[in-house]
């Protein structure tokens, strides 16, 4: 008998639903609820995950959360695409859904329900379940991608697909066009979990007329719910001394147990994050275990809650009926039922009310139902005539301080478990690293100004559970061009030099040869090559990759039995150094001399090899060790040529040493005559601001310069390893190095500065020498044996009258210049011509000019004149 009611009291229900609906969506709308509760968990850290650090981090999203997205030209920051989701979910009239398509019954809201201890959803009836009408809101959620319909398709597939297309999307408008739509699917998932906190969603209640969700859709700040201060608030607008602030110490929010993330406990959805709705856990007998936090929340909130239409349990036995629980018996002295009663005034007019506290199975909520009449009538019809009491206690759930009550505990619970899905869909499970190689990219060295053409990174799968063994791989590089050399000092807070708004550029490639994605535990990872569609410019700046695997993702217990599989997107990003030049420079046509005279006069400076330096180390006036042959046989002063420089790099952890074997060395330079600066290596590597990320390991033998007039008296003078034998010796040279960052980052803007050598801007760079000469060293202990001040080798000896820097324009178009021996200024401008010498670059804080030094024929040289913010001084190489 009523099993027929129920059918024809949903019948009229639907009919009634369907005239309303049909006319207006209004009585189906709680967006705003939803916006609200979105917006404030995109906004805040919740169970230590915080989306805008996320974004920042993995997604590189430079604002965050506030980062602006377009889609359908409508511009939105990433919260309130989420908020959105949140309110959309229910529309049938949304932007993207096409009004004129809308039919009565086809309404997303109907699929927002779910019913733990039957698995349906709206309207339990055997036609509209044998045709899937309104299937429960876990199917909804995981409809196979495209399969929504024509009221827009944000399943947990589709919003998949459009994180993956907004991955490897070749423009920024696709990128954002489905970035947008994936923040928006989320708020729409969001939104179905907490569907769940309402109890009319999980007992099978349509509530077509006032209920919970219409008192907590009162948004704004004399609502039931408002957000201020980073905190909800939920209040009884009749009575404000009750109002709460959600979380504090005593309402918390809830969140899922994270073991039960290990695999599905439902047989409707094969993803782990399925147990946020249900983990079958109640069963209808057992609703004190629905208050911890091991089960889904439409088992908490059909366990614990009743709705104006559902309080069916009267007469019917513990564990029995649809819905066993709460057992609502009007009988204090009935211990098998959940309620008790007491008496509370009435905050609007001071009367004494009759209210039932929940006090057993499960859940206590203080306020929980409120007597209809204020006499005991009630207490007498509920006595003799059950199903009449049954009638005039519908409308006492709704009362404020009971659906008050309610909201204290459903919507921890709600923000807790809607924000765990999010949490779970951006799971960090891929973690890129360099390989032993110590870079990511190199330059060919023969071609550096093509920039880099192949990325090599290590790929581990670092979740805790899941398997990634078939999919497509795919390596996104995004960056930004730098306006500026960045390659020289330049002064990055100028306009000319700023990246900020410049936009960032992608470039997105697969490799066939990968499908899988290795465990952690199963080594270092997978080494993974990328040959690039595109370079990546040499000038690139703000750099970052991210790895995408999109196919089968399988659990395994420790049988290797497979407990659940799916196709999912995942994803893993690493901020990563900018271009990093090596500057190598052969510094062998300079030797450091530590002389001490007869007289005891001592002078350690820097000499030219050759003559020079051969008269002040040979000369025993100047040197009491010299023997004044002319040959130079106390040390070796003859510049010399570089021969067969090989390096290598490897990571920090893995320090590797150089050799002449393929795969042991990264870069092979035959021979760099002495005075030269090779400029063509340039790394991408790891970044650790402050700290040094890559080791170099580099051996080379060397030759007297092939322009010494006596080359080969002075190479048997001064005989050399080969670079076999100093290999075979062990004899490396091995030191680490810092790349460059050069980018904006929350903090601000770091840049890389590069050190003046020799009219040189160097980065770190690597110079050649001979040890310097100590013909004192055994004798004086106290003197170390240490080089000359480089700085000695980039201030030099004033040339010619002297130039100075006296002001530069602010387009550095023009400088002012004074000539220390005319007592003048003068303005040039590129191609002027000064003392010989043309002006060909103006820089933010540098002139620099090429010629002939001194007007002496063939004498070519570059000078560099340097201004410094303190006081102008002048650097340059004669």
């Amino acid at each position: 008998m009523m099993r027929h009611v129920k059918f024809i009291r949903s019948v009229v229900l639907a009919a009634i639903s369907f005239i309303i609906f049909f006319s207006s969506p209004a009585y189906a709308l709680h967006g705003e609820t939803h916006k609200a509760l979105n917006i404030y968990i995109a906004n805040n850290k919740l169970n230590d995950f915080c989306l805008n650090t996320y974004l920042q981090d993995v997604l590189l999203f430079q604002e965050g959360v506030d980062e602006e997205l377009i889609f359908d030209d409508i511009p939105k920051q990433v919260f309130r695409w989420i908020g959105l989701g949140g309110e959309r979910e229910d529309d049938p009239w949304g932007k993207w859904y096409r009004k004129e398509h809308y039919l009565p019954g086809f309404g997303r809201f109907y699929r927002h329900f779910h019913n733990p201890l039957t698995d349906n959803g709206l309207w339990d009836i055997d036609i509209i379940n044998k045709y899937g009408w309104f299937d429960s809101s876990i199917i909804w959620a995981f409809e196979p991608a495209g399969e929504q319909g024509f009221t827009g398709n944000y399943s947990w597939y589709d919003v998949e697909t459009y994180f993956y297309n907004a991955l490897t999307a070749e423009n920024e408008f696709d990128r954002q066009a489905y970035f947008a739509r994936m923040f928006r699917g989320l708020g729409q998932l969001m939104h179905l979990v907490q569907d769940l906190s309402v109890p009319e969603h999980v007992r099978d209640d349509g509530h077509v007329f006032y209920n919970y969700e219409f008192w907590l859709d009162k948004i704004g700040t004399r609502g039931n719910i408002y957000f201020a201060g980073g905190n909800i608030y939920l209040r009884n607008y009749r009575n404000l001394e009750e109002t709460v602030q959600i979380p504090s110490d005593d309402i918390p929010f809830v969140f899922l147990d994270p073991e039960l993330f290990e695999t599905s406990m439902h047989q409707l959805s094969h993803i782990p994050v399925a147990n946020l709705f249900d983990t079958n856990t109640y069963n209808g007998e057992n609703p004190d275990d629905t208050i911890n936090k091991s089960v889904g929340l439409s088992e908490y909130t059909n366990a614990n809650f009743i709705s104006p239409d559902t309080m069916s349990s009267f007469g019917t036995a513990p564990g029995t009926g649809d819905l066993p629980y709460p057992r609502v018996i009007f009988d204090n002295a009935d211990s098998t039922s959940s309620i008790c009663r007491f008496d509370a005034p009435d905050p609007s007019d001071g009367e004494t009310s009759k209210y039932y506290s929940k006090i057993r199975h499960g859940e206590h909520v203080q306020y929980f139902l409120r007597a209809y009449l204020r006499n005991n009538f009630m207490d007498a019809t509920c006595q003799y005539a059950p199903e009449t009491c049954k009638e005039w206690w519908q409308d006492t759930i709704k009362d404020n301080r009971v659906y008050a009550n309610y909201a204290q505990k459903l919507i921890p619970r709600a923000v807790g478990y809607s924000a765990q899905l999010m949490q779970y869909f951006f799971e960090d499970r891929i973690r890129i690293s360099m390989t032993d190689d110590g870079f990511y990219a190199k330059t060919d060295a023969d071609n550096p100004e093509a920039g880099f053409a192949t990325i090599k990174l290590l790929a581990q799968n670092i979740s805790t559970y899941e398997e990634m063994p078939e999919g497509t791989v795919d390596l996104i590089i995004k960056y930004k061009v730098s306006p500026c050399d960045p390659f020289v000092n330049q002064d990055w807070l100028s306009p000319a030099c700023r990246t900020g708004n410049l936009p960032f550029h992608y470039i997105c490639v697969s490799n066939t040869d990968i499908v899988s994605i290795p465990k952690a535990g199963d080594g270092q990872g997978a080494e993974m090559v990328f040959d690039l569609t595109e370079n990546l410019p040499l000038w690139a700046t703000d750099v970052y990759l991210t790895l995408s695997y999109k196919g089968r993702v399988v659990e395994k217990d420790a049988e290797n039995n497979i407990l659940y599989e799916h196709h999912a997107v995942r994803v893993g990003s690493k901020d990563i150094s900018e271009p990093t030049p090596i500057h190598i420079i052969n510094n062998l046509d300079k030797i450091c001399l530590d002389t001490i005279s007869p007289a005891g006069e001592r002078v350690k400076d820097w000499y030219d090899a050759g003559p020079e330096a051969i008269t002040r180390v040979d000369t025993r006036e100047i040197n009491k060790y010299g023997n004044d042959d002319g040959r130079g046989d106390e040390y070796d002063v003859y510049a010399h040529t570089v021969k067969d420089l090989y390096i290598r790099f490897s990571r920090m952890d893995n320090l590797l040493i150089v050799g002449m074997n393929q795969g042991e060395y990264h870069y092979h330079l035959e021979h760099i005559p002495p005075g030269e600066l090779v400029n063509s290596l340039y790394l991408l590597t790891d970044i650790t601001f402050g700290a040094e990320t890559f080791w170099i390991s580099m051996c080379n033998s060397v030759a007297v310069a092939a322009s010494d007039p006596l080359k080969a008296e002075h190479d048997a003078l001064w005989p050399h390893f080969t670079i076999e034998q100093l290999l075979n010796m062990g004899l490396t040279d091995e030191f680490s190095k810092r790349a460059v960052k050069n980018q904006n980052e929350p903090e601000g803007r770091y840049v890389p500065s590069y050190r003046l050598f020799r009219g040189h801007e160097l980065w770190g760079g690597i110079r050649t020498y001979f040890p310097p000469y100590h013909p004192d060293i055994y004798r004086d202990p106290e003197n170390p044996e240490t080089h000359c001040p480089e700085d000695d080798l980039t201030v030099a000896a004033t040339y010619g009258q002297g130039l100075d820097i006296r002001s530069i324009s602010n387009d550095c178009r023009t400088a002012v210049i004074f000539e220390n021996g005319t007592a003048m200024e003068r303005m040039v401008e590129k191609g002027d011509r000064i003392d010989g010498l043309t002006v060909i670059d103006i820089g933010n804080r540098k002139v620099i000019l090429e010629g002939e030094a001194g007007g002496e024929s063939g004498m070519e040289t570059r000078i560099i004149l340097k201004s410094s913010e303190s006081n102008k001084i002048m650097l340059y190489q004669p």
